[in-house]
């Protein structure tokens, strides 16, 4: 035979015996082909037919697997062609929601919840989530988005809606919403102020022209989207209606277009809504591939079945059959009403909460507020109430002389008809009484006629007013703080929180009420010493009390009047008598010039305020009058406990004292305050149950439960829908099966590629180069995510040459003998050693010659060694469910932390130390410590390993790298350098002979049976310090030093005794009070790599603890003693 054919002949053997090898399984032939080596072993064509044998790993091996490889891949794919087509269930399907949560692109799951309010803006999971969901994908056409306060439910509408922009046939996306939320809509779809950190990213930034131009912002936006208040669109609509044509020019204009609806709970179906309702139902009826997109916090507003307006709208647009009202009875589901919405609630519910912890304030309550057995159990008539409170925690404040008189009075003429409800005529003048009465004599000593006949009022512009003679000289100026409790008990509860409480930060005071809740309460604050902030004076009056500081305190308490700084107020109510420059004052009162009310400290507010307004530090919230739902209550609440509103104040401050103020005459008998809470509450419960269950049935319910609920979440609380049960199972049982990718689209998934790639990144700024099960690893901390999809990730970052960082320097992956490898864009040779990779200097190939002479060491400026050097820098190490169960000491984490930094950062960590010495403490006094035994003395003579205290300041340190220890030292004007030869020679000498005292011995031989240390493998082509164990039982001389990398076993490695249950076994032998059941739990599964890490942190805790036993020898001390 002839040479080629020969050649030939073998190629085609080597190829049956590698195809009859190859594993069948997709997922594992992509992981074969990964590991197929880049650097081929060398084998001519001579070689190959002299031996008859093609050579393993070479270059002919390499392709005849990447062919073989490629070849089943496309056998695999043809055949999969003759299986059925997976597509996106119906909603009639009885098994959608298990299908819809096996889709590829619906799986991975990030909870999000170590996200700060540093974190830069990126689409959220859920975000990416219902992106996908609602499409032109997918077969849907509405969703009801259930999202709390704060989680981003504009982004997430416009983020769905956008989806469709290209194919809506120059039609714009309708969005209707309450006037005052257009301007915040516009800037979330483009806000000019920031890059394309933004909901929309780059999308219409690159539009964008002129920068400064608000006007252009609303022309580009307007392109793709049209706003209007609800009822301005149902009345342009209606006319169209109206029309003989109408049902046709309705289909013209509506059809594939996308209406978004914010603030849906509105258009609940009472009188005042009822028009759009019927306009909304008129357009759906008569439309064509109509998306509907509908967005609240509170989707039941006043009482339960308002769900159902929603819901049947849903169901209308995809020509189902809407829901009965029927399925409540007095406001409850009935049993067979609950299975009714449980199978009608199918795909149309996502649920987010708001309020999460980390990213909102705490809401705290203050001490006396009504104990349950303090709540009032008797109608107005004496009878015992239908309904006891549950939860309410209402601020009491009880009714005293004329303000007691009147309301008693009022009351008496409701008893005399023995009657035990409020008329709405009734319960309003008795909410006016409860809040001030005035010293009138008449009927009407309250509301807008009290005020009149108490105080003179002059219109101007700004309206003030002054006490009338005869009121001031027969009653005093009553709103002075010994007087007002005779008239309003809780004015007088809020000026003493003010003054002699010394409320912290800003206040935010709400009342429906302008003449019986905001201008009383100008004139109090006026008369204790308060200021308007625009310097307008409201209160006219020589009785005022003298100024008063915003932290309470009196101008004549202060020893030096420049320190005095004036308590204010805003008032923000619409009336422009009271509120003229609003919109400014606001902008100082948020900014945080003003974070502890230094500006601006009382805000107060009237309905307008309610809604629409955002506002940052507040500390205090007061809310003076009651309403019919609690929902109310609390938008009034979120309008100071707000996403990330306080994070420029310290961890200790930020939460809110919330006072719900509740006017009482006894703890025995309902007052009209707590007649109407009694029945807010009662609704509430019965909003909640249906909330609860809209919970288990979202689409997300099964993603977003580590996010939804906390075990910390308080019964009868707003974030557990005022139910007694916070946590809730989804309403169906997860069958888990293979994942499904028929669906799997790159262009939508895309948001989520570019997250996983992030997080991906943050791996990289720790570590160098990691295999695909490391970075699975790492991932699974945060992330429920599949290795197919990593795979896609990884590839599409290596692709684009995705930007990482390391060390402050930027650069990409690259693939290379099954690691990923952080390689710098200024380095050409991608074969570089990790040292190398680590700084921008260009060095040499032995680092020992990187400095022949005396020079200063560069200082890196990177975020491990300013920024980021402290005890919380550990979060995938902290957070790691394994490391969860263990109370390991902060230091310890953060030892183990800094043991992985590189050479350069260990030399300018350490020197930052001594330079602060001895001025250091906290995460400072833990480096001081780790690295105490590296630090070089100078008496006489130079000296090591001594335990000096702080105020003795080291000369220099030493630290291991390459093959030998490099020493530095600092000159007289504090400027490091490395020594020169000679220099170095003496300090190895100095070494050498401390190895042979008895200190040495003593301190560094005294070992337990077990221990271990930190060293860098020989030989391996990704250096990183790993873990080494030492069992002294298995080492027959303890002296000696293993020449395969020293003594012991690398941990984390294929060897035997690696295997997880080894290592195990060891910690319940050696260490037994930190071993864990749940550890070998068959759901808690822990990969080698975090089973290594754990063991190392004993050792590390155990060294900690006993200085007189070394359980564990850090890297650089390590080589000291020969390992």
């Amino acid at each position: 035979m002839t040479y080629p054919v020969v050649l030939k002949n073998i190629i085609n053997k080597h190829k049956i015996n590698i195809m009859d090898n190859l594993p069948d399984d997709e997922e594992e032939l992509y992981k074969y082909y990964d590991k197929l080596l880049t650097t081929p072993v060398k084998q001519t064509d001579l070689e190959v037919i002299t031996t008859k044998m093609i050579k393993p790993n070479s270059l002919y091996d390499i392709n005849i697997k990447k062919l073989c490889i490629k070849e089943k891949l496309e056998n695999i794919e043809i055949n999969n062609k003759d299986k059925d087509y997976n597509g996106y269930p119906l909603l009639n399907d009885s098994d959608f929601y298990n299908k819809i949560n096996n889709k590829a692109e619906f799986n991975t799951v990030i909870t999000n919840k170590g996200m700060s309010c540093d974190s830069n803006f990126e689409l959220t999971p859920h975000q990416i989530f219902l992106k996908q969901f609602l499409s032109n994908n997918t077969p849907y056409n509405g969703i009801l988005l259930f999202h709390g306060t704060g989680t981003g439910k504009t982004c997430t509408g416009i983020s769905i809606a956008e989806n469709f922009k290209n194919s809506l046939d120059d039609n714009k996306i309708i969005v209707l919403l309450p006037n005052n939320m257009k301007t915040g809509w516009i800037n979330t779809v483009l806000n000019k102020n920031i890059d394309s950190n933004q909901c929309t990213g780059n999308t219409y930034l690159s539009q964008l022209e002129d920068m400064s131009s608000d006007k252009e912002v609303k022309k580009i936006v307007s392109r793709n989207y049209e706003f209007s208040g609800y009822l301005k669109f149902a009345n342009s609509v209606n006319k169209i209606i109206l029309r003989k044509d109408g049902h046709q020019i309705i289909k013209k204009i509506f059809s594939n277009r996308v209406i978004v609806i914010d603030e849906v709970q509105r258009i609940r179906g009472d009188d005042d809504s009822k028009l759009i309702i019927d306009v909304i139902k008129y357009i759906i009826k008569y439309s064509i591939n109509l998306k509907l997109i509908l967005l609240s916090a509170t989707p039941m507003y006043n009482q339960s079945d308002e769900i159902l307006t929603l819901l049947n709208l849903l169901l209308l647009n995809d020509n189902k059959i809407p829901i009965p009202y029927s399925i409540f009875k007095d406001g409850f589901l009935t049993r067979e009403g609950k299975q009714i919405l449980i199978n009608k609630c199918k795909g149309y519910i996502s649920y987010v909460r708001g309020e999460r912890k980390n990213l909102f304030p705490d809401r705290l309550y203050p001490d006396n507020i009504l104990k349950k057995s303090e709540y009032p159990i008797k109608d107005i008539l004496g009878n015992e109430v239908d309904y006891k409170f549950r939860y309410l925690q209402l601020y009491p404040s009880y009714m005293s002389g004329e303000q007691k008189k009147v309301y008693n009075k009022k009351i008496s003429v409701i008893k005399k008809e023995s009657r035990n409800k409020l008329i709405l005529m009734e319960e309003n003048e008795l909410t006016q009484i409860s809040n001030i009465v005035y010293p009138v004599e008449s009927d009407k000593p309250y509301g807008k006629y009290g005020l009149e006949n108490t105080m003179n009022i002059k219109k101007n512009k700004i309206h003030t007013y002054s006490y009338k003679t005869k009121i001031l000289n027969k009653y005093g100026p009553i709103f002075d703080i010994n007087i007002i409790k005779n008239y309003s008990t809780k004015i007088k509860t809020i000026i003493d929180s003010l003054i002699l409480d010394k409320s912290e930060g800003i206040v935010f005071i709400y009342s429906r009420f302008i003449v019986s809740g905001i201008i009383p309460m100008i004139l109090a604050l006026e008369q204790n010493g308060y200021q308007k902030y625009s310097n307008d004076e409201i209160l006219v009056s020589d009785t005022k009390r003298e100024p008063i500081s915003y932290d309470g305190t009196p101008i004549s308490k202060y020893k030096n009047k420049n320190d005095f700084i004036r308590g204010k107020y805003i008032a923000i109510t619409g009336d422009s008598s009271l509120s003229s420059n609003y919109m400014n004052e606001i902008r100082v009162a948020i900014s945080d010039e003003n974070k502890n009310g230094e500006k601006i400290k009382i805000i107060l507010g009237s309905e307008v305020a309610s809604e629409g307004l955002d506002l940052k530090n507040v500390r205090s919230i007061h809310i003076l009058d009651p309403w019919h739902h609690l929902n109310r209550v609390e938008q009034i609440i979120g309008r100071g406990i707000r996403f990330c509103s306080h994070k420029t104040l310290p961890k200790d401050k930020r939460n809110v004292n919330t006072f719900i103020h509740c006017s009482m005459i006894n703890n025995e008998t309902d007052s009209s305050d707590t007649i109407i809470y009694r029945i807010a509450e009662k609704k509430s419960i019965q909003i909640g149950e249906v909330e609860s269950l809209l919970k288990k049935v979202s689409i997300d319910c099964k993603n977003l439960k580590p996010l939804n609920y906390d075990k910390d979440d308080k019964p009868y609380s707003k974030v557990c829908s005022y139910q007694p049960d916070c946590d809730f199972d989804c309403m169906f049982d997860f069958k888990k099966s293979k994942l499904n990718y028929d669906t799997l689209n790159l262009s939508t998934f895309y948001p989520m590629l570019l997250k996983i790639a992030n997080y991906i990144s943050n791996i990289y700024l720790h570590n160098i180069a990691l295999t695909i099960d490391e970075i699975y690893d790492e991932l699974s901390t945060m992330i429920t995510i599949d290795k197919y999809i990593i795979y896609l990730t990884i590839d599409y970052m290596i692709k684009i040459k995705f930007k990482l960082k390391h060390n402050d320097i930027d650069g990409f992956l690259i693939y290379n003998n099954n690691y990923y490898i952080f390689q710098p864009f200024n380095k050409i040779d991608q074969t570089i050693p990790v040292i190398y990779r680590i700084s921008n200097n260009n060095f040499n190939n032995k680092y020992k010659n990187l400095i022949k002479s005396k020079k200063t060491l560069k200082k890196y400026n990177t975020p491990e060694l300013n920024q980021n050097v402290t005890i919380d820098n550990v979060p995938s190490l902290k957070n790691h469910k394994l490391i969860k169960l263990f109370d390991f000491d902060d230091r310890i984490l953060f030892y183990y932390d800094i043991e992985r930094f590189s050479f350069t950062q260990k030399a300018s960590l350490i020197k930052d130390i001594i330079l602060k010495l001895p001025n250091i403490n906290g995460p400072d006094e833990y480096i001081f410590e780790h690295y105490r035994n590296n630090f070089i003395y100078k008496t006489d003579v130079y000296e090591i390993d001594k335990d000096y205290p702080k105020n003795v300041i080291p000369v220099g340190f030493f630290l291991y790298v390459s093959d030998s220890y490099t020493f530095f030292l600092f000159d007289d004007k504090n400027l490091l350098y490395e020594v020169d030869d000679v220099t170095n020679d003496e300090f190895n000498t100095l070494l050498n002979e401390y190895k042979n005292t008895d200190k040495y011995i003593k301190k560094y031989r005294n070992c337990p049976p077990i221990w271990g240390y930190n060293y860098i493998a020989p030989k391996k082509i990704v250096t990183a310090v790993d873990f080494k164990l030492v069992k002294w039982v298995d080492v027959k001389d303890k002296n000696k030093k293993i020449k395969d990398g020293g003594l012991g076993y690398q941990c984390n490695s294929n060897n035997q005794f690696s295997k997880p249950s080894y290592t195990i076994d060891l910690i319940k032998t050696y260490f037994g009070n930190y071993y864990k059941s749940e550890i070998e739990g068959k759901n808690f599964k822990v990969s080698k790599k975090y089973i290594c890490i754990l063991f190392e942190l004993i050792l590390r805790n155990e060294n900690f603890k006993n200085k007189d036993i070394h359980y564990f020898y850090n890297y650089d001390i390590s080589y000291l003693y020969d390992l």
